[in-house]
């Protein structure tokens, strides 16, 4: 019986992870379910217990003896596909949204292109509250030509035809480290592979570009500013020689330099490389979009409120633009560092420096402009530093009991923002007693878990509630704080009042 080729095969690397194999193999199975598909599994654990459980998902599975060479290791799995196109993630990696990828071969739709990415959130805590996101470049239409290249950061070469950004989403926990020496251990790795490759390679501006994104892993500012601005010295010494992808590599040293210099607060060196950039004739878009967006940064910490705003609305005018243009935001967006200037937690960031800033300089008509902005709906809202507690102090001074019960039970549905806003309101008990009743009232309205609930019921009682009512909000209370001892002295004084022991 002929057996019909697979329109996707689909490829991993098994390390010795079986805390995280298991999620990543299971996220597969809908995706194999609904296409025809091949599993193929390298093996490289060395464990016979993860070699036998890899069966239970197929049978296609091959052993590699690991040799620090990421290609090598992807093209074992590589040659033994068959499918018309390839796909490849890490066993710490798992779908959490297929579907669009499904429709993509389901609709046909394939076949008129030679690549596609999808959307990888890594998450950097064992919470999986903290993350970035970007565009994975994963999948390819074969060709008898088609391998993996590199040692480290390995990438599928040559990419014929156009590319397809998918909604498919992918999470990935490889970046969450037991402890920190874990993570000094992987980076170490990475860059000891990177230096031996830049030993045979001097002048491959993927590897310098490539070793600036590990300084930037770990967030090592006085390395990456002190190696990209050599790299970039180096560089711009030279005669240009431009390729599209050499020109995006040369756009990460200046994105990797920016960002340093953004953290180390030097205002006039950023001034002088952001001059330098849009001089450069291999500048792109997304660069400059990147550059107003660390002007905007910079601007708001060293007290320069109207200037942070005017790179705030440059960024967004010009990642608008960029945006009408799909490929060039595909292929600007395989740059590393750089490629995380419209993800999600950027465009947070550049709406919060927005209210922040109008905050600062006494106003609050940006926040009513641009709040609604803010991604409300992610488990982690990402914003700038001590933005919930500004917003949240504006509308309690200007009394805005409707905004300010939005902004509430918006924050209180998180329990991480939960916490900051309450420290905030608990604040105003001292600068503004009536101030601080008005906000419990809203509390205590809101939708939630907590001994904020019954503490601003008790402390804004109406005047018609019997004892026992009264004594029901103390028991909820002590059973949410757990120690009488912890219970707030006001709440303990109007129980107290009411006769309630």
């Amino acid at each position: 019986m002929k057996t019909k080729k697979p329109v996707l095969s689909i490829s991993l690397l098994i390390s010795n992870r079986m805390d995280t194999i298991p999620r990543c193999l299971d996220s597969l199975k809908p995706i194999m379910e609904l296409l025809p598909c091949e599993l193929i599994l390298v093996d490289t654990s060395k464990n016979p217990e993860v070699n036998k459980f890899l069966y239970q998902y197929t049978d296609k599975v091959e052993t590699f003896e690991w040799c620090n060479d990421f290609s090598a290791a992807r093209n074992t799995g590589l040659k033994k596909a068959t499918g018309e196109w390839f796909l490849f993630l890490d066993d710490d990696e798992w779908f959490v949204d297929y579907q669009p990828l499904v429709d993509f071969f389901k609709s046909g739709e394939y076949r008129e292109y030679g690549c596609a990415n999808y959307i990888v959130r890594s998450f950097y805590d064992l919470n999986y509250q903290y993350f970035g996101e970007s565009l994975a470049s994963r999948m390819i239409k074969l060709d008898k030509d088609t391998h993996f290249e590199s040692k480290i950061h390995e990438y599928l070469y040559p990419v014929y035809g156009k590319c397809k950004n998918l909604e498919a989403r992918v999470y990935h926990s490889g970046y969450i480290y037991a402890t920190e020496e874990d993570r000094m251990k992987h980076f170490r790795r990475n860059v000891e592979l990177l230096e031996k490759m830049l030993e045979e390679e001097p002048d491959s501006l993927r590897w310098q570009s490539q070793l600036a994104q590990e300084y930037r892993s770990i967030s090592d500012w006085d390395k990456l500013e002190e190696y990209c601005k050599k790299m970039l010295d180096e560089n711009l010494s030279k005669p240009i020689v431009r390729s599209e992808r050499d020109d995006l590599h040369v756009m990460t040293l200046y994105a990797g330099y920016m960002l340093a210099l953004n953290q180390h607060e030097k205002e006039k060196e950023l001034l002088e490389i952001s001059a330098t950039l849009l001089k450069d004739i291999r500048c792109v878009e997304l660069s400059v979009i990147m550059m107003h967006l660390n002007l905007s940064e910079m601007y708001y910490k060293v007290g320069k409120y109207d200037k942070s705003i005017l790179h705030a609305w440059e960024y967004l005018k010009n990642r608008e633009e960029l945006e009408k243009y799909p490929d060039k935001v595909t292929l600007q967006n395989t740059s590393l560092i750089m490629n995380e200037t419209l993800d999600k937690v950027k465009i947070n960031k550049i709406y919060s420096l927005l209210i922040l800033s109008d905050i600062k300089r006494g106003s609050t008509e940006f926040l009513y402009k641009y709040y609604d902005k803010l991604m409300w709906d992610e488990p982690t809202l990402y914003v700038y530093d001590n933005t919930e507690e500004y917003i949240v102090n504006a509308l309690i001074e200007n009394r805005d009991k409707e905004m300010l019960e939005k902004v509430l039970r918006q924050g209180f549905a998180n329990s991480t923002l939960r916490i900051r806003m309450m420290k905030v309101i608990l604040e105003w008990e001292r600068k503004d007693r009536a101030k601080f009743l008005e906000t419990l009232r809203i509390v205590k309205t809101l939708d939630f878990k907590g001994w904020y609930k019954p503490y601003a019921a008790l402390l804004t009682l109406e005047g018609n509630e019997t004892k026992e009512e009264i004594a029901k909000l103390g028991v909820c209370l002590l059973e949410q704080v757990g120690d009488i001892n912890k219970i707030p002295e006001d709440a303990l004084d109007v129980l107290a009042k009411h006769g309630v022991q």
